[in-house]
């Protein structure tokens, strides 16, 4: 795909809300991957004390949205890409 160069018109208004839509996301971004950091932690103590390689198959079968890796005992939690 190609990409088109060319301008935008926007009222200031608009423009001042984008920027503090922008600050949200990368606030909310950061939550995001810090409680994925955390069920990383909980799933990797669950990992070493149940026999839970069998129900995270399941879930990555079963989920679109994510994939549970473990590696060495401790679990990654990867967002799949969406398909457009």
């Amino acid at each position: 795909m190609k990409t088109i160069a060319g301008t935008v018109t926007i009222s200031l208004k608009d423009y001042e809300d984008l920027k503090i839509e922008v600050i949200k996301t990368l606030e909310l971004r950061k939550k995001f991957q810090e409680v994925s950091y955390e069920l990383e932690v909980f799933l990797s103590y669950l990992c070493t004390r149940y026999g839970m390689d069998e129900h995270i198959e399941k879930y990555n079968i079963q989920s679109t949205k994510a994939k549970i890796l473990i590696n060495d005992g401790k679990a990654k939690i990867e967002i799949r890409k969406l398909k457009k």
